[in-house]
């Protein structure tokens, strides 16, 4: 799968002099970290203790540093002011704060300001955390919607490191991530109506609201669920079948300008339609097709005849998985004719086997082993071989030969001859985070004229399963 940014924690603020507050720096030097527990997305209900630490480096003559919190109208409900007179640097502490029964909701602030012979105040940082009359708990849930229908069904993976937006409802923003199984749940949260939406990330589309509201309840918890799909591309090659045996020999040639017509349902149900020609050497694409079921017409050019069916039908598409070698065959003058009534065909076949280890530790490399092999009489043309790598797994590197995107490994084989095979190699590893139990990992052969055909390797992960998780984020 495409690579995403771990997000920092939201609990640490590094201010350098004079930056919190848009004020001037007096003398450099000096620098402050200020820190809180618990932190946005997460709250705290009057009553109940917030913990704020600070520690302030410097290279001039302390005076004192001055600690506050203001609620969310602005009034002052701590000040705390401390000597720091010959104290050596760094100056840490710990301050605990507890709002007191009656005080508003809402996004509070913490400001700290530290005070020397150089200049008051020398630097200055502020940080934020929320307070809210009830906590419920938020969950957010990404997977991948395979046959894009908009609903998560069994195999529908989920997609870990996924970001979120987040606006609790006293208009409070912060930020959270999934975890390795593609959810997070945030516990201890301002119950009240949320606004939540993903942010997008490269190569992927919705197709459930990417955005929306959530209610988190008092003492319970609210939903969020967003599926995305990778659309991949409907490929093939209109040439020109000089012995109409409706295979790709040696010496035929692509034919260009031909026009190409698709029709088609998504997997929620749209309509789906396009036209394209073909290029010069006689190849076409229809890319960025979503999930669902396609067919493809060609549009028999004026003086030629058709060596293969004009149209294609039932081609499913899954997400992330490219579907080549939808190819069609003419040539010139009239159909032949034949005792029959039908085309002569010759078709290859092919034969995948794909191998790894029995059992593994997560994180420890291993390979993978995939081998095609022709075992008709007749070359096979345009061998394609298609990998997904799985959400348990990650790629050590790239292998030879192949190119990677939206997390699919592709080998373009050419042609395999009569008997012969070709072997590609992977190397990858299992996520940390991943349970117990056997993980899967299946990759499909194509070719020209060839039924797609699908092995799977199965790999079971022996390390004792990852503990508990907690629910919560310290965000």
């Amino acid at each position: 799968m495409p690579s995403r940014s771990t997000r920092r924690r939201l609990g640490a603020l590094l201010l350098v002099a004079g930056t919190a507050l848009s004020l001037p720096a007096v003398a450099a030097g000096a620098g402050i970290t200020l820190d809180r527990v618990p932190s946005p997305p997460q709250a705290i209900t009057p009553g109940q203790t917030e913990q704020i630490q600070h520690s302030i480096t410097y290279t001039s003559n302390p005076l004192s540093r001055l600690l506050e919190v203001r609620d969310s109208t602005g009034i002052v409900r701590l000040s705390e002011s401390i000597d720091l007179t010959g104290q050596n640097s760094p100056a840490s502490g710990s301050t605990a704060f507890t709002p007191p029964i009656g005080v508003p909701p809402g996004r509070y602030t913490i400001s700290l300001q530290f005070n020397s012979s150089s200049g008051s105040p020398e630097s200055t940082a502020t940080t934020i955390f929320d307070v809210a009359a009830a906590l419920g708990n938020l969950r957010l849930v990404k997977f991948e919607d395979v046959n894009g229908n908009g609903q998560r069904d069994a195999g529908d993976p989920g997609l870990p490191s996924w970001n979120f937006s987040l606006t609790n409802p006293s208009g409070g923003t912060s930020s959270s991530s999934t975890g390795t199984e593609g959810d997070v749940l945030l516990s201890n949260v301002p119950a009240g109506t949320w606004n939540v939406a993903e942010v997008p990330e490269p190569g992927w589309v919705p197709v459930t609201p990417a955005s929306g509201q959530v209610v988190v309840p008092a003492g319970g918890t609210g939903t969020f669920q967003v599926g995305n799909v990778r659309p991949a591309p409907l490929s093939g090659t209109v040439w020109i079948d000089q012995n109409r045996n409706q295979q790709i020999d040696i010496g035929e040639i692509g034919a260009g300008g031909i026009k190409l017509e698709l029709t088609g349902t998504t997997g929620t149900g749209a309509s789906v339609t396009g036209t394209t020609f073909s290029a010069a050497g006689g190849t076409y694409e229809f890319p960025g097709l979503l999930p669902g079921s396609y067919q493809v017409k060609v549009v028999k050019p004026g003086g030629f005849s058709l060596t293969t069916s004009q149209v294609i039908g039932s081609i499913p598409i899954t997400s992330g998985t490219p579907s080549p070698n939808h190819n069609f065959g003419i040539a010139r003058g009239g159909p032949p004719v034949t005792p029959t009534g039908t085309p002569r065909t010759n078709p290859p076949d092919l034969d995948i086997d794909k191998r790894g280890p029995a059992t593994r530790k997560r994180n420890v490399p291993f390979n993978f082993t995939i081998r095609v092999t022709n075992t008709s009489r007749f070359i096979a043309r345009q061998v394609v071989l298609i990998d997904p790598v799985p959400d348990s797994m990650a790629l050590v590197s790239r292998p030879r030969g192949a190119t990677v995107e939206n997390g699919v490994l592709t080998w373009n084989l050419g042609a395999i001859r009569a008997g012969r095979s070709k072997t590609v190699r992977m190397r990858v590893r299992i996520l940390p985070g991943v349970p117990a139990g056997p993980k899967r990992n299946a990759a499909t052969v194509t070719a020209l004229g060839v039924r797609p055909e699908t092995d799977t390797a199965i790999v079971r992960v022996t390390d004792p399963p990852p503990p508990p998780r907690s629910g919560g984020v310290t965000g």
